[in-house]
């Protein structure tokens, strides 16, 4: 004879065909066999819990929160301590943060909830801090996010040269410690250029006259002003050089004679 209940029937509305509810052994006339008020298709396709044991008053993923509260009230994950996998973990979100336990950026300002926490002037509920530059180094804290520095410390490599400085005006790294390099090859180095000379360390001739900036600190001329041309000391010793040879040249000739 036929089997009963192997069609594509869900007499008890909960999700799963009765066929299915009789591998699983629970009641295909009753929506919640383990009378936990969480029908066991819902346990079974999206919590992950057990149809056949009451386990609402559980605490699956030992988060701190029972079940119950994560699907009645807060629709938070029960497998998941950290359902928005932004490094809070659920209970925290709500009882020591007050964000959203369902989105890792509560304020949509860019800045991840879990980041957030980690510096005291930021706040991961305040949408406004992202664009604020709290350590005056001319970069946002939403900018500071994104090239990896520091948004407490206005110079994040200890260079001598500002975070903002580096990735705006030199495009230096602000990571590494880069003060006594020479990104530009002018002769330089690049906190000079800066503090001393006041020259671009990214333009090896800032004021545009030909000459490199270092030949330009080296001979006496300003580095920033085009029509100050620094006196190209080897042409006159190359001169000098030619000179005393052809003068030499004639004495020889003299001598011969």
């Amino acid at each position: 004879g036929s089997s009963t209940h192997t069609t594509n029937f869900d007499q008890d509305s909960d999700g799963l065909w009765d066929y299915e509810e009789e591998i699983l052994g629970t009641d295909v006339y009753y929506n919640d066999s383990d009378g936990d008020t969480v029908s066991d298709g819902d346990e079974i396709n999206q919590y992950l819990l057990d149809p056949l044991v009451s386990d609402i008053d559980r605490d699956t993923d030992e988060d701190g929160i029972s079940n119950k509260d994560e699907i009645d009230i807060y629709y938070s994950n029960v497998e998941n301590p950290d359902t928005d996998f932004d490094g809070l973990s659920d209970w925290d979100e709500i009882n020591i943060y007050g964000t959203n336990l369902l989105s890792s950026d509560t304020d949509e300002d860019g800045l991840s909830d879990d980041y957030e926490v980690l510096y005291d002037f930021l706040d991961p509920n305040n949408p406004d801090d992202a664009l604020q530059d709290y350590d005056q180094d001319n970069l946002s804290n939403l900018d500071e996010r994104s090239w990896g520095c520091d948004p407490g410390n206005p110079d994040t490599d200890d260079d001598g040269l500002l975070d903002g400085d580096e990735v705006k005006r030199y495009f230096t790294n602000p990571l590494m410690s880069d003060a006594d390099a020479d990104y530009d090859g002018d002769g330089l180095t690049n906190v000079d250029e800066v503090d001393i000379h006041e020259t671009d360390p990214s333009n090896p001739d800032s004021d545009g006259d030909g000459y490199d900036d270092g030949v330009e600190v080296k001979n006496g001329s300003d580095p920033l002003d085009e029509n100050s041309i620094p006196t190209d000391k080897s042409s006159f010793y190359f001169l000098g050089l030619v000179l005393v040879v052809l003068v030499l040249g004639v004495i020889f000739r003299k001598h011969k004679r």
